[in-house]
């Protein structure tokens, strides 16, 4: 995922109360793109790029994120620590010792 796609899946993740029920609902939807100040078009674009990646899935008339990525707060708990590793360079040190 991307930075911008890790950002966009976690403001989803940290609703509560009964907006979390509808998750991908119109309220819940207005307060992600608000937060990350995206567009309707921008958000439903990181949508299907979600989509794409497996990160959403459709469960008949609902939208869920996929279920290894949400914790069951009575028994688990996660630390997730996500890398874009395009993102990532390596320096080389060359160092000749002759």
């Amino acid at each position: 995922m991307t930075p911008r796609e890790i950002e966009v899946i976690a403001a989803f993740m940290a609703l509560e109360g009964d907006i979390a029920t509808y998750r991908f609902g119109p309220s819940a939807r207005k307060i992600v793109m608000a937060k990350l100040h995206l567009s309707p078009a921008g958000l439903s674009n990181f949508m299907k790029f979600l989509f794409d990646k497996g990160v959403l899935e459709r469960q008949g008339d609902m939208i869920k994120i996929y279920p290894l990525l949400i914790p069951n707060v009575d028994e688990q708990k996660y630390l997730f620590k996500l890398v874009n590793l395009s993102t990532i360079t390596v320096s080389q040190n060359n160092n000749n010792h002759e």
